[in-house]
């Protein structure tokens, strides 16, 4: 039995009651794929879509970094023997409008990288190392074609 809670929860006014929705169908869609791919079958994901200033806070504050960044992942609890995993994932959406160009397409589609990237470091992804990045990479790809996204750019 899938016991896999999932809540977005939004702290900007940066995208339309519409497309807050199609977020939080696509996350818990995406998220739920990761989840399955892990052997994870209970948990709890809290997703924040916050601003810059909120998320420089956040990456001070537990990472002592003294940015902005687009996205934070942290585990909250973990057991493995029961494939349970909570996390709270923070992504930027100013963060997201900003870079989106960069990589041909919309602030809704980096949004929802940044929320499978986090998801993939929950579940043990790392993207600091070669091999690891490109590992990393096929799963967001794999991740963002579940929920009809494909990449613009490698």
């Amino acid at each position: 039995m899938d016991l896999i809670e999932i809540e977005v929860c939004f702290d900007v006014d940066v995208f339309s009651a519409a497309e807050q929705e199609d977020i939080r169908a696509k996350t818990e869609k995406a998220i739920r794929h990761i989840l399955a791919e892990a052997g994870v079958t209970n948990g709890k994901f809290e997703i924040d879509v916050i601003s810059d200033e909120t998320i420089h806070a956040a990456n001070a504050a537990w990472l002592e970094h003294d940015y902005p960044t687009d996205v934070l992942a942290f585990e909250m609890d973990r057991d493995e023997g029961v494939h349970k995993l909570e996390g709270n994932i923070l992504v930027s959406s100013e963060m997201a409008a900003v870079r989106a160009p960069e990589f041909g397409w919309g602030t809704f589609e980096e949004l929802m990288l940044y929320i499978i990237h986090g998801t993939l470091h929950l579940v043990g992804f790392d993207d600091h190392e070669g091999g690891d990045a490109a590992a990393m990479r096929q799963k967001e790809n794999e991740a963002l074609a579940v929920i009809g996204i494909k990449r613009a750019r490698p």
